[in-house]
């Protein structure tokens, strides 16, 4: 493959990968999926075949079509989203660039345009896989820079009839390329430049040993080291820049998650498969309140999951729960401050939520607000916890404490709040047992357990758990996430008990629900979600729209449950009652995965968690918390050490404390680093007498190798000679331009004009055969010796009128 194959290659893949960036922000697969057959189709039938090339006025006609789109979309949107129609025009230009005949100008464009894509993408709020990619990106764009300088290079400074360059290993031949007209000279002639005919040369070598024709293994590894310097600098640049705004950027489209098992309703059999969604709903990490370090939770034993309530739901009729009262922010009042009765045991929840379509917040209960001020609503009676409309379009991070847990585990008894309504008619209606919603065979069902167990009638605490464990434990019922046929004239939780017991967790729920309204045990439904999906990388753990639960929630007055362990608790004997958690649905299904995805998962998780708090949610309050604050501690710190005697003298006494026990290991460990040290230095050697060898007898090669040995001896020559004068090169400075900035002062301080070209000659005679593998002539070799003793003849007159002139 030939460098500009190379070339086309590596911007068809730049411009596909662009685009895909693009379309991850837009959440949309199809300009990707055409952008990516326009590469394909173009490298194969314009570049490669030349079947298919669309001439300049066609390419023009089609740009202001593809302009008209853009104007009518453009119209289309409104606000920030208008984002999307230039997205979309820069798509279509560089689909119909592609299918051009590719010329320098056209490189540069494509190059351009898929720079300005991921521009624009970048407005969009993106994922931590937009970051991998970016990185991916980093690297084809240098690399197409890179082979794309070295390709203009070469065409401009061809002259005509000269053959392409040689290919890279492995590549085939190619037909002799036109060489573009207009690069002469002032006198009239063509200019050679040093690597026309050649392949690029990427060396570390200072010595004058070249590296490997053609595009070589040196160049990834030249553009690897950039990418990396790029990153580091850009990483710097990033997180130590300061940020003058009080809110991260959120993106353009910051679109909403539509919520799939979770809603302020819940309809009998409308859920099923649907629920089996992995997407992320949030993240949650607990810590101390007291010392501030992460705290130790453990999953309930028995139904293994933490619960984090979002609403709750009263009145059931005809196979739908709903509550009666007013929903919504009409009635929703602010987060009041609470005050901290209980300062001891205090557990804080911070909780991460992504964007989703519905206000309600989650969080395990019971909740205490925190001094923070932050914009929480509730909803009286259904005590739901609510966030804005505008932040229900950005991922939210809210803090509340919690009093519900005992070392690590939840508690399942929770305090009643003084204007919750436990005796409310709704918690106590029974279920019916004789009109069109009759469930007689329910309550039998009830009773029948009820009866056997032959527990006391005011043992709500047993019952209540009795019935549970019979729902989730007898083998009678079955949790299925596949829907079932019911009996459309009997009530849908009537058929579940008598006709076909198998459900998922809506079913056991209600069931349980209106079996304790059966026993005169108040009852309603919890919405929310279950989880146990620990994230051990990251220290938290995860809910996704898969873990949305319902379970149930009794109502137990003080005398229910004085007497039991479970409310060996202060903040219970101080309540007027207590809600008991139940959850009678069955473990379902476990897709068992093994140890190596469920590690690759965690990874990509915590990685996505790094990225939504230290990248997308980068803003002056957290840079000040997570970089500045630790940074500015860190500092001071290290001074009151390094300061303070007491920490020096017990440092020194902890060393050598260190030294009388384990001196064994510290000289064994000295020995093997001493060993490692001397394995390098012997690599060290070996590498500098192969190159010293290589360097002797590279003359056995070759006519090309000899005259390139001999290239470097004369220009050596010209180096030493214009050093004479204090004339030496930059190490920025490439050889051309050193010998016009030499020649011109040569002549300015000689009063000689016709020595300005002679360093230019000499450095054009050594590019030829130090880069083009060329050997001079008898004449030519004549010209660059006549032309060194040119200049060392003028350098000496030069060297002794200056001494004449300082002498007394």
């Amino acid at each position: 493959m030939y460098l500009e194959r190379l070339l086309q290659i590596n911007i068809a893949t730049m411009a596909a990968l662009g685009t895909l960036l693009l379309g991850m922000g837009q959440r949309s697969p199809a300009l990707p999926l055409w952008m990516l057959t326009a590469a394909v189709a173009s490298v194969w039938l314009t570049d490669i075949s030349g079947w298919f090339r669309l001439n300049r006025t066609v390419t023009n006609v089609a740009a202001v079509a593809a302009f008209c789109v853009f104007l009518w979309q453009l119209s289309e949107l409104r606000g920030v989203v208008r984002i999307l129609a230039i997205g979309n025009l820069l798509v279509y230009l560089q689909i119909i660039l592609l299918f051009q005949e590719k010329e320098v100008r056209t490189y540069w464009q494509l190059a351009l345009l898929s720079l300005l894509q991921v521009v624009v993408a970048a407005a969009f709020r993106q994922q931590v896989l937009f970051g991998i990619l970016l990185v991916v990106y980093l690297f084809v764009g240098l690399s197409a820079l890179v082979l794309l300088f070295l390709h203009r290079e070469r065409s401009r400074h061809r002259p005509a009839g000269t053959p392409s360059p040689a290919p890279v290993a492995g590549g085939g031949h190619r037909g002799e390329s036109r060489a573009p007209t207009g690069h002469r000279a002032k006198h009239g002639r063509l200019v050679c430049w040093p690597l026309a005919g050649q392949g690029a040369i990427f060396t570390d070598s200072t010595c004058g040993h070249a590296g490997q024709a053609g595009v070589g293994r040196e160049l990834p590894g030249r553009v690897v080291r950039m990418v990396l310097g790029t990153l580091v600098l850009a990483s710097l640049v990033f997180f130590a820049l300061p940020r003058w705004g009080h809110h991260p950027w959120r993106g353009a489209m910051a679109a909403q998650r539509h919520s799939v098992g979770f809603s302020d309703t819940v309809k009998l059999g409308e859920l099923g498969r649907i629920i089996e969604n992995p997407e992320e709903v949030l993240r949650i990490q607990f810590f101390d309140d007291s010392t501030h370090e992460p705290y130790a939770v453990t999953a309930d034993p028995v139904t293994g999951g933490i619960y984090l309530r979002g609403t709750i739901l009263t009145h059931y009729e005809q196979g739908v729960w709903s509550y009666p009262g007013p929903m919504g922010f009409p009635t929703a009042a602010p987060l009041p401050p609470t005050a901290a009765r209980f300062t001891e045991g205090l557990v804080r929840q911070r909780i991460t939520i992504e964007p989703m379509d519905r206000p309600e917040l989650f969080c395990v209960w019971p909740f205490i607000s925190t001094p923070q001020r932050q914009p929480l609503y509730v909803a009286p009676g259904r005590r739901s916890l609510l966030r804005t409309d505008y932040d229900m379009a950005r991922r939210f991070v809210y803090e509340l404490a919690t009093t519900a847990f005992e070392e690590g585990l939840q508690a399942e008894l929770v305090p009643v709040s003084s204007d919750e309504p436990a005796h409310a008619w709704f918690l106590l209606t029974p279920p019916p047992t004789e009109g069109p919603q009759a469930m007689p065979r329910l309550v039998a069902l009830a009773d029948k357990w009820v009866d056997e167990s032959a527990l006391d009638a005011d043992d709500h605490f047993a019952r209540a758990h009795l019935l549970e464990r019979q729902l989730r434990d007898s083998g009678q019922f079955e949790y299925s996430l596949e829907g079932q046929a019911r009996d459309p004239s009997t009530d849908p939780i009537e058929d579940f008990i008598a006709n076909n017991p198998r459900g998922h967790c809506e079913y056991f729920a209600t069931a349980l629900v209106l079996m304790l309204r059966s026993q005169q045990i108040p009852a309603r439904l919890v919405v929310g979600y279950k989880t146990d999906e620990w994230n051990g990388m990251g220290s938290f753990f995860q809910v996704r729209q898969l873990h949305a639960h319902t379970w149930v929630e009794a109502y137990l007055e003080p005398r229910h449950f004085q007497n039991r362990p479970e409310a060996d608790n202060p903040r219970l004997s101080a309540s007027s009652g207590a809600w008991l958690r139940l959850d009678p649905t069955p473990t379902g299904s476990v897709i068992r995965v093994s140890r190596l995805l469920d590690m690759v998962g965690q990874s990509f998780d915590w990685l996505n968690f790094l990225w939504a708090n230290f990248v997308m949610e980068m803003d002056r309050p957290r840079q000040r918390q997570v970089i500045y604050d630790p940074l500015a501690d860190a500092l001071a710190g290290a001074a009151r050490r390094l300061t303070d005697l007491h920490w020096w003298r017990n440092t020194f006494a902890g060393l050598a404390s260190a030294l009388g026990t384990g001196i064994r290991n510290l000289i064994l460990g000295l020995a093997a680093l001493l060993g490692l040290i001397g394995l390098v230095a012997a690599y060290q050697v070996v590498r500098i007498v192969h190159r010293r060898w290589r360097s002797r007898f590279a003359g056995q090669a070759g006519p090309a190798s000899r005259s390139a040995a001999a290239g470097v001896e004369f220009y050596r020559r010209l180096e030493q000679t214009l050093a004479r004068l204090g004339l030496a090169r930059a190490p920025s400075e490439t050889q051309r331009e050193f010998a016009r900035q030499a020649g011109m002062k040569i002549a300015a301080s000689t009063g000689e004009y016709g020595l300005a070209d002679l360093p230019g000659h000499v450095v054009e005679a050594f590019y030829r055969v130090r880069f083009g593998g060329a050997t001079l002539e008898y004449p030519q070799a004549e010209a660059v010796e006549h032309a060194l003793k040119q200049l060392k003849q003028a350098v000496g007159s030069r060297q002794q009128a200056a001494g004449r002139g300082h002498a007394p």
